[in-house]
């Protein structure tokens, strides 16, 4: 009996390491692949940037932008300093919500999808993003 275990652990260890092998292969190449079809950050709009962040809540998390103007707007400093004081101060603030979708050309990018109001109570956290995508800022 232990010559039948032996061969069925021999043959159960090949499939592990061809598996492995086929699913370290293929993160390799779609590392590459990632890689090579990175793109800057384009931002649609002439001369403005726009900073993207994370609104981690409860519930769900969102991806917001302020542009440099609204930003400025909001007080000198760092724009995540002076976003979360404008939320303690104020206990709400209203900015665009980003979202994925796909342009007309194929590509994924990252939009502005719709004004959206933050509150104190519902941000647990508000981390800076970075996107990969192409952003394409509000047209309004």
């Amino acid at each position: 009996m232990s010559g039948k275990r032996s061969v069925w652990f021999g043959g159960a260890m090949a499939l592990a390491v061809l598996a492995v092998t086929i699913l370290v292969g293929g993160a390799t190449v779609l590392a590459k692949r990632a890689l090579a079809e990175e793109r800057p950050l384009v931002l649609a709009q002439a001369g403005a940037d726009y900073h993207l962040f994370k609104v981690i809540s409860a519930k769900d998390d969102i991806v917001i932008g302020l542009s440099t103007d609204e930003a400025t707007a909001l007080g000198r400093g760092a724009v995540l300093d002076v976003l979360a004081q404008r939320l303690a101060d104020h206990g709400q603030i209203t900015v665009w919500q980003f979202a994925t979708r796909k342009a007309a050309d194929g590509q994924l990018e990252l939009a502005a999808l719709r004004r959206v109001a933050i509150m104190k109570s519902e941000a647990i956290r508000i981390e800076p993003y970075k996107a990969a995508l192409r952003v394409v800022p509000p047209t309004t």
